[in-house]
């Protein structure tokens, strides 16, 4: 009997243990790369605001652009992450 529920148990889990790990590294993965991407562009962006007249950049706040900036590059991460991860199941299954 016990041969039986090891034998249950581990066929259990190396099925579903191996998939939700597996799962959950490749999102940790491409979450850390596009966030680290994310960063070095951020940094790019701030560096190039310097150049701006402050009048320019006051203008664009006030009508809400960089909310807007904000919101399409929140979505367009949140697409990538979920597209690498779809990918790499998707080959893994």
């Amino acid at each position: 009997m016990t041969r039986v529920l090891f034998m249950l148990g581990s066929w259990l889990l190396s099925n579903f243990a191996k998939k939700v790990l597996l799962g959950a590294g490749v999102a940790l993965t491409s979450t850390a790369v596009i966030q680290s991407v994310l960063g070095a562009f951020i940094s790019k962006a701030i560096n190039a605001s310097s150049s701006v007249d402050p009048t320019y950049l006051g203008l664009l706040a006030i009508s809400g652009v960089d909310q807007a900036i904000s919101i399409v590059i929140g979505a367009l991460i949140a697409r990538a992450a979920i597209v690498a991860t779809q990918v790499t199941v998707s080959k893994i299954t």
